[in-house]
């Protein structure tokens, strides 16, 4: 049994480093999964993670998938961007709350 304790260790080791690695969100993307007529909108994430007291103020459903279109769908998704997005901004007074704030050309 010994034998195979530091091996299971390494194992369970570098599994562990696997999830984590896996659920930490890039510090920059580009949100495009349902533009039809603008183009995408670059977010940086780790700038807003900064400004967040909790992940919870974006992600309310925090579980395995902490991606919007995970349960919000087309334009319903759409919606849950703009009005999450926009609110934020106005409550804080800063960030764009117009179109081509973050829809660049």
């Amino acid at each position: 049994m010994k034998r195979f304790g530091v091996p299971l260790i390494a194992l369970l080791i570098v599994a562990l480093s696997a999830a984590v690695y896996a659920a930490v969100p890039p510090d920059k993307a580009v949100i495009n999964s349902i533009q039809k007529l603008k183009p995408g909108v670059p977010f940086d994430h780790r700038a807003h993670v900064m400004r967040a007291a909790d992940c919870k103020e974006c992600h309310h459903k925090m579980g395995e998938e902490r991606k919007c279109s995970a349960c919000h769908f087309g334009a319903k998704l759409k919606d849950v961007y703009h009005r999450q997005c926009k609110n934020c901004h106005k409550k804080q007074g800063k960030g764009p709350t117009r179109c081509e704030g973050c829809h660049k050309k």
